[in-house]
């Protein structure tokens, strides 16, 4: 297949060997870059590949990465990390040969665009961890896309034009926020260090503000995370950005936890180009209901039960469901209430459960 697997990696041993053992149907070109482990990640990529290098650490994930696809045979590039885990059962289960077949007719018929993947995010951990849903850009010609920014980093064109994209079809478990509690802490507290070294020197980037504020949301610092959410939105910043739906509806939801309803109506002036994301539908629907616009709430979540997908579980299903009937209940329709708690209840809400008893009691 003519296409290589780029991964850079620093103390990868716990998810390695699942992450590169799912990898085999690819049968494709794997180009490993150490960055400095101490623990067992090189010797489990030596079972895999022969194509093993250093680069020394910089703070810069991006000069490692674009160390690491300069060292590829092929131009065309899958770059992972190695907490990501193909999930093909999430695919269909196709044979290896389908696998390849469709993904070399993909590649070959969008040289000129990223290829973007859908990536199952595990976030907190055992019983109170939940699956979010993310489409990250992940295939690309190198010599036409490269990385910047030394932090999260992005793919950007080399002629400085505008990315565009197309659906691979590839799903992928990300386990990188299944962390502790202090280990989410620590790996917020270093992403931070480095945002910040780069918002010295891009002080007008909301990008950064909002990943600052991310990394601040994973510290349980919410009031702190609020603020630097709400600089990047005074920001200008490009509103169809992948970034975008994802710091509307942090900072929307923030805001409401914060009682702050009225300043979180604020969102409804930048729903244009996301009245399809179930998640800002539902969140503004909250927020109507949190101002006491009960008719504008039950039309928001009405639509969010409308799209049949959505990146946070349970907004185009259960939970527009439970809090329309809180809503019917509110105002005295008692039929309503019921209904919509029912339907909650029956995909397993246990606050609709328990709502419904109450009614019902």
């Amino acid at each position: 297949m003519k296409l290589s697997i780029c991964m850079i990696a620093k103390n990868e041993e716990r998810l390695l060997e699942q992450c590169l053992e799912a990898l085999q149907p690819f049968d494709a070109e794997l180009v490993f870059t150490d960055t400095g482990s101490t623990d067992a990640t090189v010797s489990i990529a030596k079972r895999y590949t022969n194509k093993i290098y250093s680069f020394p650490w910089c703070d810069d994930f991006s000069a490692a990465r674009n160390f690491c696809i300069g060292k590829a045979s092929h131009d065309m590039i899958l770059s992972l990390d190695c907490d990501e885990i193909l999930k093909p059962e999430a695919m269909g289960n196709p044979s290896p040969g389908e696998l390849r077949g469709k993904l070399q007719k993909l590649m070959d018929a969008h040289p000129g665009e990223l290829g973007r993947c859908r990536r199952l995010e595990r976030v907190g951990e055992g019983e109170n961890s939940q699956e979010n849903v993310t489409h990250v850009r992940r295939i690309f010609h190198r010599r036409i896309f490269h990385f910047e920014d030394p932090i999260h980093e992005q793919l950007v064109r080399l002629d400085g034009k505008k990315n565009s994209s197309y659906d691979t079809g590839l799903v992928f478990t990300h386990w990188g926020y299944d962390l502790s509690r202090e280990d989410r802490i620590r790996k917020a507290e270093r992403n931070n260090r480095l945002l910040f070294q780069e918002r010295k020197k891009h002080p007008k980037d909301a990008y950064i503000d909002y990943q600052i504020g991310k990394s601040y949301i994973l510290m349980e610092e919410n009031e702190t995370a609020l603020q630097y959410l709400e600089s990047a939105l005074g920001k200008e910043y490009d509103p169809t950005a992948e970034f975008v739906e994802d710091l509307l509806f942090c900072w929307g939801t923030l805001s409401l936890s914060a009682g702050r309803a009225a300043q979180a109506k604020a969102l409804e002036h930048h729903m244009a180009g996301h009245e399809n994301k179930a998640e800002l539908l539902t969140l503004m629907g909250r927020i109507h209901a949190s101002n006491g616009f009960w008719q504008q709430a039950l039309e928001e979540f009405s639509a969010a039960l409308d799209i049949p997908e959505c990146s946070v579980p349970g907004n185009n299903t259960y939970l527009p469901l439970f809090y329309s009937g809180i809503i019917y209940d509110s105002i005295g329709d008692r039929e309503m209430a019921v209904e919509c708690l029912r339907a909650s209840a029956s995909m397993g809400y246990r606050p609709a459960e328990e709502e419904l008893a109450k009614i019902l009691c």
